[in-house]
């Protein structure tokens, strides 16, 4: 596996939060990996342990070798065809073999390769038993050496202890055969000369001696493997922790950036980390206590105009009671207005019922879209009540006023909403 270094983008990393992935088995094109994909079993991305990485690596191989092996059954057909039993052997192992490759596909290579090793020796044990008339004879001798093909098989497609295992079995089954199925004449003799030994002798010494070099052989090769892919693991990881660190940089540099505009004032900050960033709880917890930061200096903010908006009501009104001409609030987008509002209801109703007004009213100063003018003089009519001035703060009829009452006896009305 090979990595390409390129250089660290944070518009284009940022945000990505690397995994950590095993090394994957090769894949060519070509016809090969269209049989690896139909017989083959299915490659986890290379995310899982060794054991199944090796499990697929089997599988593969022994998908390779069914081919070859339905590549010779379809060859050996015609042969088949003049001798009924090799034909039915020629087409029991080529349904057994597609019945291997259904199980390889399925995922179970170990049940698959131990079918498989049984269909090639097979082969060779079916034609010694179907000998003519049942009997062992001379030529069929070369064949226990060839038992020795399916511990090469044994070996690759299934864990390499079973190699023993199939070794154990072809000794038995050589020891049994040489001495307990009829032989013929030529055979016979043979087997009661000292020559008797060198028949087992040979095909078993063959087992033992493939037996042990396979198995050292796939040992030191899967230990080659593993090595290989550690270090590709490593690779892997050096790689992730690499672009990781980068990321945690950018991150903390965003994050700082954040918290450096929010000690100037500005909680509007934030930090932009997306949810695969390593930092993005942070992120997320800094982001909700500006948040509310912000909201709660706007509240502040209002509660200050709040105020402010109130002292300047309270103090026209104060005004307007000590009989002075009030300087009242202009509209600020609070809920001052609303008061506002209620008190230029209020005299406007008053003004209307119980004081008539007598004269055109000029607008106050102070509200948009009012042009400001003086204000105007008017007093309550002589049929206002006594004790309307407790109840509203206007003086009582004969009350002595100031100055300022007698030039505005009326310092509750607002000049824009006369008569």
């Amino acid at each position: 596996m090979q990595y390409q270094d390129r250089q660290y983008d944070p518009q284009r990393h940022f945000g990505v939060r690397p995994q950590i992935a095993a090394p994957t088995l090769s894949r060519r094109g070509g016809p090969l990996a269209v049989w690896h994909s139909l017989t083959a079993p299915h490659e986890q991305d290379g995310r899982g342990t060794f054991d199944d990485r090796e499990r697929v690596r089997r599988g593969r191989l022994l998908s390779t070798i069914a081919l070859g092996f339905l590549a010779v059954i379809l060859i050996g057909l015609p042969i088949g065809l003049s001798d009924p039993g090799t034909l039915i052997s020629i087409l029991g192992a080529f349904v057994l073999t597609l019945l291997v490759l259904l199980l390889n596909r399925a995922g179970w290579v170990t049940a698959a390769g131990l079918l498989f090793v049984i269909i090639a020796e097979g082969q060779f044990i079916f034609t010694i038993l179907s000998a003519p008339d049942g009997k062992l004879d001379v030529v069929y001798i070369p064949l226990y050496s060839l038992l020795a093909f399916g511990l090469l098989i044994a070996v690759s497609v299934l864990p390499p202890y079973m190699v023993f295992v199939v070794a154990v079995a072809n000794t038995v089954f050589v020891i049994a055969d040489v001495n307990y199925q009829p032989a013929t004449k030529a055979m016979q003799a043979i087997l009661d000369s000292p020559d008797r030994y060198t028949i087992i002798a040979q095909p078993v010494g063959l087992y033992v001696i493939t037996s042990v070099v396979a198995y050292l052989w796939v040992r030191s090769t899967t230990a080659a493997i593993r090595r290989a892919d550690r270090a590709e693991e490593i690779a892997a990881l050096e790689h992730t922790l690499a672009d990781q660190k980068r990321q945690l940089d950018v991150g903390i540099q965003q994050i700082l950036q954040t918290h450096v505009r929010a000690a100037n004032g500005d909680y509007s900050a934030r930090a932009p980390l997306g949810q695969d960033n390593l930092l993005w709880q942070i992120a997320s917890s800094l982001n909700n206590l500006l948040s509310r930061l912000q909201r709660s200096g706007q509240d502040s903010y209002l509660l200050q105009r709040v105020t402010e908006e109130a002292r300047r009501l309270a103090a026209a009104i104060d005004d307007a009671q000590a009989g002075r001409k009030p300087i009242w609030p202009v509209p600020t987008g609070t809920p001052i207005d609303l008061i506002l509002e209620r008190i230029r209801g209020s005299r406007r109703g008053s003004q209307q019922e119980p004081f008539p007004p007598s004269g055109a009213s000029q607008p106050m100063s102070g509200y948009p879209g009012e042009t400001p003018s003086r204000w105007r003089q008017q007093g309550p009519p002589a049929s206002q009540p006594a004790d309307a001035a407790p109840d509203r703060g206007w003086p009582a009829p004969g009350d002595p006023v100031n100055t300022a009452d007698a030039a505005d006896p009326n310092p509750w009305a607002f000049p824009q909403d006369g008569g």
